[in-house]
């Protein structure tokens, strides 16, 4: 049984030692459809996580739902260089989650908007389809008729975006080193007045 990108969606997951609700599991593949990991977004949460893929960590059960061979505090939260490292990904995000409020802060969200490819199918398609343990993109679709999915459906992945610096907030001591050189900068440009 293949998995809907939809069951994806806002779903529950069983992960070792606990049951999650809430989760949308985005699925990262490679232009030959291999899956490599999975940003994980919680409705309840502004955090991005990430799940690097592993053949038969997840199963999808007719009746039990997703499970996850892997344990929930174990997941940790994506850094631009994790996603710099799948910049060569794409991910099928119809919803474009990411672009809700919440997320706005988060350093990787502009990476992330750069490789979803809901609009860049050729021709364009509304659904898809992955393996039975997620590990592969198999099956597209533009309406009701479904399609293998061939690498060359997809554009080549262009570079990544950088990872935008966010502002600090508060106040920072300068280094020791500097602060000397800075005061002495003042004082001289202030003698020239």
């Amino acid at each position: 049984m293949r998995i809907s990108h939809r069951r994806l969606h806002r779903c529950k997951v069983r992960f070792r030692e606990a049951t999650v609700r809430g989760l949308t599991l985005l699925p990262f593949f490679a232009q030959t459809g291999e899956v490599e990991a999975f940003v994980v977004l919680r409705v309840d949460s502004t955090r991005v996580w990430l799940l690097p893929y592993r053949s038969g960590m997840l199963t999808a059960g007719f009746w039990a739902g997703l499970a996850v061979d892997r344990a929930w505090t174990s997941l940790r939260e994506a850094t631009c260089d994790d996603l710099r490292a799948l910049a060569h990904c794409w991910h099928f995000d119809p919803w474009w989650l990411l672009k809700d409020e919440r997320y706005q802060s988060h350093p990787v969200t502009a990476l992330i908007h750069t490789s979803n490819c809901v609009e860049r199918f050729s021709p364009r398609m509304a659904s898809c389809w992955f393996s039975n343990d997620g590990g592969r993109l198999e099956q597209v679709s533009r309406g009701e008729s479904r399609k293998a999915f061939m690498s060359s459906m997809l554009p080549e992945r262009e570079a990544a975006a950088h990872c935008p610096r966010t502002p600090r907030k508060g106040w920072r001591l300068a280094p020791f080193w500097e602060s000397s050189q800075r005061h002495q900068a003042l004082r001289l440009g202030s003698e020239n007045l």
